[in-house]
């Protein structure tokens, strides 16, 4: 393995230094999930449908991405996303 992805390794049989990078890996499968994402409407019908498991959402304005976020059930439930 390079060296750069495991600094400090020692001498140690049997060991080596790890520093897992989450939010690059985050990062990386999320961008994958956002350009193959299609558009949706926000709308309180479009919401019913948002099943309760994890998930990813973009909202857009006038064409424009200005916000990514993760629903939550209460959100969803609420309607909090067509709050005026």
């Amino acid at each position: 393995m390079p060296e750069h992805l495991f600094p400090g390794n020692s001498a140690i049989q049997g060991f080596v230094s790890f520093e897992f990078d989450l939010p690059g890996a985050l990062l990386e499968q999320l961008v994958k999930v956002l350009d193959r994402m299609g558009d949706g409407l926000l709308s309180a019908d479009q919401l019913s449908l948002i099943p309760d498991a994890q998930g990813v959402y973009q909202l857009f304005l006038d064409g424009e991405l200005v916000y990514i976020g993760r629903p939550t059930p209460k959100l969803v439930c609420e309607g909090a996303f067509l709050a005026t």
